[in-house]
């Protein structure tokens, strides 16, 4: 009797793990984890985005609105992108723009 209600309760533990993970991957259930590790590491992180293009248009808000900058870049073409275009045309003037980008020779 054990050996059979330790298999139902190991098979009922595997499906609740596998529906959880599968959960995970949508946007909303992410965006929870997101903010509940933001909050209790103090990151500030408030929005997450599943691709780069869904993002561009709350960047080029964001952007519009900043004082100062600073971009963390995995990649330089990433600040060639468009809406980033009117930073270094001159159409918006923050007190202050940092770019953090890594380096190639290590």
């Amino acid at each position: 009797m054990t050996t059979f209600l330790f298999g139902v309760l190991s098979s009922l533990a595997a499906s609740a793990i596998v529906i959880v993970l599968d959960l995970l991957r949508g946007s909303r259930p992410l965006w929870w984890l997101v903010t509940a590790s933001s909050w209790c590491t103090g990151t500030g992180l408030d929005r997450v985005y599943r691709h780069q293009s869904s993002a561009e248009q709350d960047i080029a808000r964001d952007l519009s609105r900043a004082r100062w900058i600073k971009v963390l870049a995995g990649r330089g073409n990433v600040l060639t992108r468009e809406v980033f275009s009117p930073l270094w045309s001159g159409e918006l003037s923050p007190e202050s723009v940092q770019v953090l980008l890594p380096d190639p020779g290590i």
